[in-house]
């Protein structure tokens, strides 16, 4: 024999012994055309027409391919269609790799039409802390689930794309009433290279049902998640347990988090409902938000359950949202009894938000029932002329530094409406706003700097009313830069005379007000407010 034919036949029996042959050897493309698909992932082929002519090689299984052509080399039609496609020098198995076992070996398809799931989960309880790699190709799921400490260390790799399968019932439920098709579930050391569809079309007008679900896991990471065609959420951060009280995802980290339709449906990109320490590097969703029998938020939503759920130390670093939801980058916490609520520690680097939204009221930006928040970036509005948009909407926080830039709405920003806003530094440069560039009620110890231009007719830079309670505002400041040639609105700062805020401590220092007639610079704040050189004013 050969040299090459001896080095092929060592290649055969190494892959045999590690069982990535399937102990698939043949003598010739012959009998490779002869060798049923079932079971084989790959073959050894050890000569073109006899052994050792130097024309053999290792051969896979391309499931993808169902037209081309037998040329008797490089790919190889067997008898019950199967194309054999010859590898490259050096790759030995489609199933076994450096990047790990293949769910192939365990019997998966990729074919997107049958059922991979049972054959994934037998892929990962067989090499539980090992690595899986989920090869090209489409891998219909549901329920395959890591739950438990002795799936510690788990590395996934998806090359192919985990398809969501259509819930086969309305109410049909593999996780404590939600559906989902990867649950990481109170286990540590994760680390999936996520690639995923939801299935969207196929799935019912349901919301909880959710791509990925990690549950009460820790130092878990996703150094790449895509994702397509949600219907519900991509992802869900939650407790061990769904509906009590029990231990929060803690240390989720993603890199690039990237998740997309193709029409305005869905419910989020990412919901966090009980978590601590979660980073995301670079967010990324696109048209996810929509209706799913009522309308959903869209993009990242930060929203607990109950109040016993507790939501701490959350950083995206990098944010881009365009959804056609009532939200797009959203904390709305629970505790209404107590200032802040039961979400802490928010930052947000960067974002870019923007919606389509069209006539409906929505809050683009909204944190609610949360404390200690720094967020930077800007918000886009469709601007509807019957919309009841506001860009940033802030309700029951205590401490937050806020920048950002505003396009549209009725209200730009709106701080408090139904709850007390304590502890606030707040930058807006706002435009093409219809009502008023800031509206507030009851708020304390805070300080607004407003950049206002291009209102709408009869706006007001800033709008302060009672909303639903008698509002009072204490130790506040108000830096307002809107003269009168740079808006349409008729009024700087306007005071509700129906429904107005009692003022304690509130001044306007600073700003630019002129150009506006006497009775239109501070209309029903008479002596309640102190002024210190506010142009157009002293």
């Amino acid at each position: 024999m050969t040299q090459a034919t001896n080095a092929m036949l060592l290649q055969a029996l190494e892959m045999m012994q590690e069982g990535r042959a399937g102990g698939r050897v043949v003598p010739n493309i012959a009998a490779l055309r002869q060798l049923p698909a079932k079971g084989s992932l790959n073959a050894v082929v050890l000569g073109s027409q006899k052994i050792g002519d130097n024309n053999g090689g290792v051969y896979w299984q391309d499931i993808h391919d169902k037209t081309s052509a037998d040329n008797g080399r490089t790919i190889i039609v067997a008898k019950d269609g199967m194309r054999w496609k010859l590898a490259p020098e050096g790759v030995k198995a489609a199933s076994t790799s450096a990047e790990g076992v293949s769910v192939l070996k365990y019997g998966a398809i990729g074919d997107g039409k049958h059922d991979d799931s049972a054959a994934i989960q037998k892929a990962l309880d067989q090499n539980k802390g090992g690595t899986i790699l989920i090869p090209e190709g489409r891998y219909l799921h549901a329920g395959v689930k890591l739950d438990g400490t002795a799936y510690n260390g788990t590395k996934i790799i998806c090359r192919g794309e985990m398809l969501l399968r259509p819930r086969t019932a309305e109410r049909e439920s593999n996780l404590q009433g939600a559906f989902v098709g990867l649950i990481i579930r109170n286990c540590e050391n994760i680390e999936v290279h996520y690639r995923g569809d939801g299935n969207r079309k196929l799935q019912s007008m349901q919301e909880h049902c959710f791509n990925v679900v990690v549950a009460g896991a820790k130092n878990i990471r996703f150094p790449t998640f895509s994702c397509r065609e949600v219907r519900g959420d991509a992802v869900y951060i939650t407790q061990s347990d769904l509906h009590h009280e029990s231990p929060p995802a803690e240390k989720i980290y993603f890199g690039r988090f990237d998740v997309e339709n193709s029409e305005d449906d869905g419910r989020n990109a990412m919901s966090i409902i009980s978590g601590k320490d979660i980073v995301v590097d670079d967010f990324r969703s696109v048209r996810v938000g929509g209706k799913v029998n009522v309308m959903q938020p869209g993009g990242f939503d930060i929203e607990p359950n109950t109040d016993f759920q507790i939501v701490d130390n959350v950083w995206l670093k990098k944010v881009y949202i365009d959804t056609a939801g009532n939200f797009g980058l959203q904390c709305f916490g629970k505790g209404r009894n107590r200032l802040g609520g039961n979400v802490s520690n928010l930052r947000v680097d960067d974002f870019d938000v923007r919606t389509r939204c069209d006539g409906r009221s929505s809050a683009l930006v909204c944190f609610r029932h949360c404390r200690n928040i720094t967020l930077k970036g800007r918000a886009v509005m469709a601007n509807p002329s019957d919309g009841h948009h506001v860009g940033l909407m802030l309700d029951n926080v205590d401490g937050a530094k806020i920048d950002m830039t505003i396009q549209g709405g009725l209200y730009s920003a709106l701080a408090s409406y139904e709850y007390q806003v304590n502890a606030v530094d707040v930058n807006v440069t706002v435009t093409g706003y219809r009502r008023a560039a800031l509206a507030t009620a009851s708020v304390s110890n805070s300080r607004f700097n407003v950049k206002a231009s291009n209102g709408g007719r009869r706006s007001s830079a800033l709008y302060t009313r009672s909303w639903t309670n008698k509002a009072i505002q204490t130790n506040t400041v108000y830096q307002i830069d809107c003269p009168q040639n740079t808006t349409q609105g008729d009024a700087a700062a306007i005071n509700d005379t129906l429904k107005s805020v009692r003022f304690n401590g509130v001044s306007f220092a600073g700003g630019n007000l002129t150009g506006y007639t006497k009775d239109k610079v501070l209309v029903n704040f008479d002596k309640q407010v102190r002024l210190k050189s506010v142009r157009g004013v002293m």
